[in-house]
């Protein structure tokens, strides 16, 4: 099994700078996102600089079996992960209460959900790789957030679960960290 380095959200803003990043040193990638269109536009852009083109896996990370979907997916292509970098996610701005209740449930499935799954499903690969897991949290998961009371809540929730697994897989030679990005 070849490593590569498993990067969701990739599609736009901050993953897509983390795979320009990630590939200008040296990194395979499978980019992961619902936007297979921009997926496949970002796999070229990288190709285009003469870095192995990304592979693309195109699921709505929301779904239960995104998980195993991708497993399914990099076992497939003969490959697994030395280092994997939870980037989807996303925001609401206004009052909890004034907000849809399924599309806050929603940012809790994929901000909480889908990171802890992909943060754990993948230990064995990370441990014989001595790789890697990288957690993009925020600023916002170091304080209350009113008018973005859930979303500041899952990024707590982010850097409290990375925290605790950088302690629990030290030992292990796998390395965890926290990407906290402000405004």
């Amino acid at each position: 099994m070849r490593p590569i380095t498993l990067l969701t959200g990739a599609s736009a803003g901050i993953g897509t700078a983390l795979a320009h990043e990630f590939a200008n040193h040296g990194h395979e990638l499978v980019l992961v996102a619902r936007r297979e269109q921009r997926l496949n536009a970002l796999a070229d852009a990288i190709a285009g600089k003469g870095h192995t083109r990304p592979t693309v896996v195109a699921i709505d990370l929301q779904s239960a079996e995104a998980g195993p979907h991708i497993a399914a997916a990099l076992t497939e292509r003969g490959l697994e992960p030395g280092v994997v970098i939870n980037n989807a996610g996303f925001g609401l701005v206004g009052l909890a209460a004034d907000l849809d209740i399924a599309e806050q449930r929603d940012m809790i499935d994929l901000n909480v959900s889908a990171l802890t799954d992909l943060s754990l499903r993948f230990l064995a690969s990370l441990e014989r790789h001595k790789g890697g897991i990288l957690n993009v949290a925020s600023i916002a998961g170091f304080m209350p957030g009113p008018r973005s009371a859930v979303y500041y809540a899952t990024k707590a929730y982010v850097l409290s679960f990375t925290e605790a697994l950088h302690q629990e897989l030290a030992p292990r030679g796998i390395r965890v960290c926290a990407l906290c990005p402000g405004p």
